[in-house]
């Protein structure tokens, strides 16, 4: 169960944040593994496609690049000057050499046991802020079951969202959402940001506990197909009417509680439906 305290220090620098101590430490460090599996496994070199209820298509990826900084991992403090004794004789990172955030994420899961005593005991340069890396783990997780349709889609409009007298400083156009099961954030978010070649990449994870301003007067689309692919082969995958019914449902409950005076945008999705109605009608 996530904390308000846990969630307090997401957003604290590193060197502010309390050791959690060892039992906890090691928890997350066996949560970072399982995310870079799952990473791995699910996303290392795929793409997926995605179409959504108003026509709409677009590609997502997780690039290696990227993995780090989702689960947490502040690449830039670690690299830093002032962290430069830890990184050499912690990590391994001789002065000067050219490693990338990835390079760092597997050094960090392979000397894991090595980092946790240091941060135990060297108040002054801890490596890692645990509390951030366990909730965006738990979150990502979560955030990794695109199969089975379990997700919902905001096409965000942050012109909206500034009018409304809120501000969001990250370039995320699109927020894919999944129930967390958690009481104090009942809802993970992962913001998508669009490069310059149209490709859809992750900008930050999020567990809010304000998840409904997210929703105020944005567009909510269903996820009705995604096309997984790499160099070997290509799977793709439809919602069934019941996952469809089931995020339905789900919309119309967050615009009910929330009272967001959202839109649902279905229209492409029921007209495909009402072709294929009518060729089965037709033969």
């Amino acid at each position: 169960m996530i904390s308000r305290k846990e969630l307090q220090y997401v957003s604290t620098h590193t060197k502010d944040v309390p050791f959690p101590g060892i039992n906890y430490a090691a928890e997350v460090m066996e949560n970072l593994h399982a995310a870079f599996k799952a990473y791995e496994q699910k996303y290392q070199d795929k793409s997926y496609n995605f179409i959504l209820s108003n026509g709409e298509e677009f590609t997502f990826e997780i690039l290696a690049k990227n993995i780090a900084h989702l689960l947490g991992i502040n690449y830039k403090g670690i690299l830093s000057d002032y962290m430069e004794p830890v990184r050499s004789n912690l990590l391994g990172i001789k002065p000067g050499e050219n490693v990338t955030s990835y390079d760092v994420l597997k050094i960090i899961i392979d000397r894991a046991e090595d980092i946790i005593k240091h941060d135990a005991t060297d108040k002054s340069r801890t490596l890692l802020n645990y509390y951030k890396i366990m909730i965006r783990c738990i979150a990502f997780s979560k955030l990794s079951t695109f199969e089975t349709f379990d997700f919902g889609c905001i096409n965000f409009n942050k012109e909206i969202y500034h009018g409304k007298g809120l501000t969001f400083q990250g370039a995320s156009t699109k927020f894919l959402f999944t129930p967390s099961d958690e009481t104090i954030t009942p809802y993970f978010m992962m913001g998508l940001k669009q490069t310059d070649e149209g490709l859809y990449i992750p900008e930050t994870i999020m567990a809010p506990e304000n998840f409904s301003r997210y929703l105020i007067e944005q567009t909510l689309l269903l996820p009705i197909q995604v096309i997984i692919s790499n160099n070997d082969e290509l799977n793709k995958i439809c919602a069934t009417p019941s996952e469809k019914l089931s995020l339905l449902n789900m919309y119309k409950n967050l615009i009910e509680v929330y009272k967001t005076n959202s839109f649902i945008d279905v229209f492409a999705d029921y007209e495909s439906t009402l072709r294929e109605n009518k060729k089965r009608v037709v033969h």
